[in-house]
């Protein structure tokens, strides 16, 4: 994929820590070479390898109880998304079970 930085176009929907369940259509962004991103970058590494307003869409399905900074992950969020664009996260209540489960969670949240 080329460097979406230099890219002039707009996406519809990127997908934060997509793993091998990547959202259809999507761009993925992972950590890991063992997902189906389209863009490998360490996400406690800011600023992502992405410019400005580029998405319509950002999904983090299970990945923000994982960053260092939920707040700065949150403001990179803001400044890849257009204006008016839609966020959907999704992350483990801290009431559950599960959100205790995994040790690499380093935020319960709800």
């Amino acid at each position: 994929m080329p460097n979406v930085r230099s890219n002039e176009q707009t996406f519809h929907v990127l997908d934060i820590g997509c793993g091998i369940n990547k959202h259809p259509g999507a761009i993925g962004l992972d950590r890991s070479l063992n997902t189906r991103a389209d863009i490998i970058a360490d996400l406690d590494r800011f600023p992502y390898p992405l410019r400005d307003s580029s998405f319509r869409e950002v999904r983090a399905i299970h990945v923000i109880e994982h960053v260092s900074d939920v707040i700065r992950m949150m403001e990179e969020v803001h400044r890849l998304l257009t204006p008016g664009g839609r966020v959907f996260i999704v992350t483990p209540h801290y009431t559950d079970f599960s959100s205790f489960c995994d040790p690499t969670h380093r935020w319960h949240l709800n």
